[in-house]
């Protein structure tokens, strides 16, 4: 929790976008999506219950930024601003709960993109098919392990890259492209993101749901609702939103 503090500091930084995050369960998985929403700069809300797990948080987040309460309870959800917020995430112990957090959360706001821990996998077609994206820790680390054995520096690029201490994080983000903002219509050629942005595109995806192109060619026109894939600073990030539309 050691990014956790700045919010002591600086409040809800505003990062690249207006809306908010809600984090449903302040556990140790939770306690991880917080600590990178710290470091990204993403404003965010936590809902929890345990009254322990709670008093926990109150040492690293400010007043207000911990709601005590059952995510499931629509009335929580309604005080945590679901209704106009971002995402939502929920990791709570169990798979069922997390089902009903996202039928009642996206019941509540059915543009919402809710992602949820995965834990017994007799459960992920039902969280699937109410709306959620799932992720199971238990697949991702065997992934990571498989990774770790078979390309050892790619991992160790990455695991530093998500763990090195700095003010100004490297990470991959995503813009969305939106009309009447000078990169629509125009190839990425034309708008010269590298030398103003100091970004690269490596990948492209035409429109919401649409399959990523790979290290797209300067050649490539722009349209609404295209999603940019890039690595770098959120303040690079920030720069290519302004030229192109909108963080994810």
């Amino acid at each position: 929790m050691k990014h956790i503090g700045h919010y002591r500091r600086e409040g809800w930084a505003e990062g690249g976008s207006s809306d908010h995050f809600v984090l449903c369960g302040g556990g140790t998985t939770g306690r991880m999506v917080m600590e990178e929403m710290a470091i990204t700069r993403r404003k965010f809300i936590v809902i929890e219950k345990d009254e322990d797990v709670a008093g926990h948080l109150d040492a690293f987040l400010p007043s207000g930024m911990i709601l005590r309460g059952d995510a499931a309870d629509e009335e929580v959800l309604e005080r945590a601003g679901v209704k106009r917020a971002q995402a939502l995430v929920t990791t709570l112990a169990e798979d069922k709960m997390n089902l009903v957090v996202t039928v009642t959360a996206l019941q509540m706001n059915p543009s919402l993109r809710v992602v949820s821990r995965g834990t017994n996998e007799a459960w992920w077609d039902r969280l699937r098919k109410a709306g959620a994206i799932v992720v199971s820790p238990s697949h991702i680390g065997g992934k990571r392990l498989a990774t770790g054995m078979i390309h050892p520096d790619a991992t160790v690029f990455m695991n530093e890259m998500l763990s090195a201490p700095s003010d100004r994080p490297i990470r991959i983000e995503a813009v969305v492209v939106e009309p009447g903002k000078e990169a629509d219509g125009k190839t990425l050629g034309e708008i010269d993101l590298f030398r103003r942005t100091g970004l690269s595109v490596i990948a492209l995806a035409s429109g919401p749901g649409g399959t990523f192109t790979y290290i797209p060619g300067n050649q490539t026109r722009l349209k609404t609702g295209d999603r940019l894939v890039v690595i770098g600073d959120w303040e690079a990030v920030d720069r290519l939103a302004a030229i192109v539309g909108r963080w994810e």
